[in-house]
């Protein structure tokens, strides 16, 4: 089981509240946020252990990342070649293969889906390649303050 928690009570989604993961073994672990970050929240889990989420900035601004063996990856940090996008924000699932879904904003300034899919150029065979889907279906209010946001109005 993965997800949030709010260690302390001034703790909010955007400023102090961490990942974490949960077995019956080890019981709750914090997974923490990418250095400098204030907050994350692990959204899903995969068979292998790798986890899926968000860390979060003084900012508010939010990054797609991916917990794997231990460590934290910004998944914008990765080089991808002709990538359409501009910024991973939300990584909401990691299956079986490696797959990864989420959103983010292509290089127009639009909010669109994405699927990284491993291949063989990196880490033991595991490079996510991002594939644009069609645009996600939020509404247009979400659409303008994920804009505001990240400055693509």
């Amino acid at each position: 089981m993965v997800g949030a928690s709010s260690p302390t009570d001034q703790s909010n989604a955007f400023n102090g509240s961490l990942a974490f993961v949960w077995t019956r073994e080890r019981g709750i672990h914090s997974l923490g946020a990418l250095p400098g970050d204030v907050a994350s929240a692990a959204q899903g889990i995969n068979d292998e252990g790798e986890i899926s989420g968000i860390s979060v900035d003084a900012q508010g601004d939010v990054r797609a990342v991916l917990w794997r063996h231990g460590a934290i990856v910004d998944l914008n940090e990765l080089s991808f070649p002709d990538s359409p996008f501009s910024v991973l924000l939300d990584a909401f699932n990691v299956n079986d293969a490696g797959e990864i879904i989420g959103f983010g904003v292509t290089t127009s300034g639009d909010i669109h889906g994405f699927l990284l899919t491993p291949c063989d150029r990196y880490d033991e065979g595991w490079y996510p390649q991002p594939h644009m889907h069609d645009p996600a279906e939020f509404p247009a209010y979400i659409r303008e303050f994920m804009r505001g946001r990240h400055g693509t109005r």
